[in-house]
């Protein structure tokens, strides 16, 4: 019950962060988000909005582009080596989603864009493009694997804009490009984010369901430091190893685990509430929480390694 309790109060807490987040990559005039959060004293109907779901400002959001990858890596935690037939998500279906989000959250603070490898993807100018005009999404990251620079111009040119940036992995000798990328990113005046070297995966696990009690699964998914809410093909899902599980088929789906984004017969009011629903009611676990053991196993395995 107490962590239950517990779990209810740091999703209310959320809720005004997020709003004081939203409000702080808005401004045009940035300070210091300390000050963004006390200045929430001065929006009691926002914060009001907030508390009961007429604003949804959504803190955090991957979307897969591609599940083409250009790296083997054992152990991948999004299942890229899984996958028989990788393919790059139709822009139409890219766009699409982005148009559900864009017309049912008041914000998306950070948005990710994900592989495979998502230099991969042939369309993402016209990604790029969409974000930029639509002032919802706040900041935008693309997660490479330092195996490539940027060859497209276009790309180069937009990525210049404050709101995006590049997260770039570090995997070694792996990384064959990742001092070339990030002096790319130097001289065209993008921002980015060095990842270090010494950073090692966890041990998911295979697929073998774990047959856990209720209350573990209930204990595993509220203390899941790994949970990120991850798009594909459309549909929203809590995490990203859920998400490519059950697109692979390796766990079934199942319709309280995530959000038809592209279902046009959910209206943008119901989509919006589905997504508040989603994002901060409590919820005790999802099918995945069974076939995972990022709690239970503290084990770590070499990132990248091929």
């Amino acid at each position: 019950m107490f962590e239950k309790i517990k779990s209810k109060t740091k999703i209310q807490i959320e809720k005004i962060k997020y709003l004081a987040l939203a409000m702080y990559h808005s401004s045009s005039k940035k300070v210091k988000f300390k000050t963004y959060k006390y200045s929430l004293i001065f929006h009691p109907i926002r914060i009001v909005k907030a508390l009961i779901g007429k604003e949804v400002n959504v803190e955090y959001i991957e979307i897969v582009l591609t599940t083409m990858c250009n790296l083997k890596c054992k152990g991948c935690s999004a299942l890229m080596t899984c996958y028989k037939k990788p393919y790059h998500v139709e822009l139409e279906k890219v766009i699409k989603t982005l148009d559900r989000l864009n017309e049912a959250c008041d914000s998306v603070i950070h948005l990710r864009l994900l592989g495979g490898e998502p230099l991969l993807y042939p369309n993402m100018y016209e990604v790029l493009e969409y974000l930029l005009e639509h002032d919802k999404f706040k900041r935008i990251a693309i997660v490479t694997n330092g195996t490539m620079i940027i060859n497209d111009k276009k790309v180069l040119e937009i990525l210049k804009n404050d709101k995006f940036y590049l997260s770039i992995s570090n995997y070694g000798d792996v990384s064959k490009n990742y001092d070339n990328l990030i002096k790319q990113c130097d001289e065209n005046n993008i921002k980015y984010e060095p990842m270090r070297l010494t950073y090692e995966w966890i041990d998911y696990g295979d697929f073998t369901k774990r047959n856990r009690t209720a209350k573990e699964l209930e204990y595993q998914y509220n203390h899941c430091t790994h949970r990120r809410r991850n798009i594909i093909d459309g549909k929203l899902f809590q995490c990203f190893r859920c998400a490519h599980a059950t697109n692979l088929k390796y766990v079934d789906l199942k319709e309280e685990d995530y959000i038809d984004l592209l279902d046009d017969s959910i209206s943008a009011k119901e989509l919006k509430k589905r997504i508040y629903d989603f994002c901060f009611k409590y919820k005790k676990c999802i099918e995945s929480c069974d076939y995972c053991d990022c709690i239970k196993n503290s084990k770590s395995i070499p990132r990248g390694k091929q």
